[in-house]
């Protein structure tokens, strides 16, 4: 990872950087996550669309592909902060809403966040939360690997995850591949698997985006996309053991849920930008035959950064 730290203008030791760097990542990574952030599904009675799902994220939340617009000047670090509101329903209300900080920050081809959707250039794609790094960038296609860290699931969350167990937290792999059709039209596979064993599986999702500029510094877009998960993914967010009034049970790999969303993002002069997307999804095979899931789900979020650069 790419990361320089000055001490009085000289170069701090390679390993002591190297533990910088980390640390930052880590407190970055166990951040709050967005309303659409890391790879923990919607459970029993809560929402699809509005849970944090960061490697399965809803089209609403894909930044856009660029548009004929010249991209602004690239430096060498660039960063961003801001907030996001997050609204869905909630367990007990019909709406709930989140408020969480944002950060981002770019150096050469790697990229750490906590949030979807904040980025320093109009052209970016995807970026979703964690530490990732650019691959391949050539032609039409592009592809990132990434680390993340999932924070898993108390079964004391919520009372909708009776009978659902505890998921451990764990360190999550990700690779990205992204196909640019042209015309602000992209294709985004992304797949991300526990890396540790801690019963995470593997979720891959698939969504296809377009852009649709609306002014000088200014676009809407809008996205379709379906995700997918192992066996042992499925069972430990959607599997239910044996109660007094239900039997076990225990989903096999397949469809987790398709979603649909439309985001607007604008430049507010040289140093601001804001979004705000909103995104239905409903449950599909293994997840949705889960006792007690909500079938289908909404969300909506918005937020401003700050972005600056040197």
């Amino acid at each position: 990872m790419g990361c320089i730290l000055l001490n009085g203008g000289r170069r701090l030791p390679w390993r002591r950087v190297r533990r910088a760097c980390v640390g930052v990542a880590v407190t970055l990574a166990t951040a709050a996550p967005a309303a659409h952030g890391d790879e923990t599904p919607p459970a029993a009675g809560d929402d699809p669309a509005a849970s944090s799902s960061g490697d399965a994220q809803a089209p609403a939340t894909v930044a856009p592909p660029g548009d004929a617009n010249p991209a602004p000047r690239r430096f060498r670090y660039e960063a961003a902060i801001g907030a996001v509101l997050a609204l869905g329903p909630g367990d007990t209300t019909r709406v709930s809403g989140k408020f969480t900080p944002g950060v981002f920050i770019r150096w050469d081809r790697w990229t750490l966040t906590n949030q979807s959707g904040f980025v320093t250039r109009r052209e970016d794609v995807e970026v979703r939360p964690g530490l990732s790094g650019e691959l391949l960038s050539a032609d039409k296609w592009r592809v990132n690997a990434g680390l993340r860290l999932d924070r898993g699931r108390e079964a004391s969350d919520s009372d909708t995850l009776a009978g659902r167990q505890a998921v451990r937290a764990t360190l999550r792999g990700r690779l990205t591949v992204t196909r640019d059709f042209g015309d602000s039209l992209s294709a985004v596979m992304n797949t991300s698997a526990d890396l540790l064993g801690h019963d995470g599986g593997v979720l891959a999702d698939l969504s296809l985006n377009k852009t649709f500029p609306i002014g000088p510094k200014a676009w809407w877009g809008a996205g379709v996309g379906v995700s997918a998960a192992d066996e042992r993914y499925m069972r430990s967010y959607y599997g239910t053991s044996q109660t007094a009034t239900t039997p076990a049970y225990t989903p096999g790999a397949g469809w987790r849920d398709a979603s649909f969303g439309l985001s607007l993002r604008g430049e507010i002069g040289e140093r601001w930008i804001g979004f705000v997307g909103a995104g239905y999804s409903v449950l599909l095979g293994p997840a949705r035959a889960s006792p007690g899931v909500r079938p289908t789900g909404w969300g909506v979020n918005g937020g401003l950064a700050w972005r600056f650069w040197w």
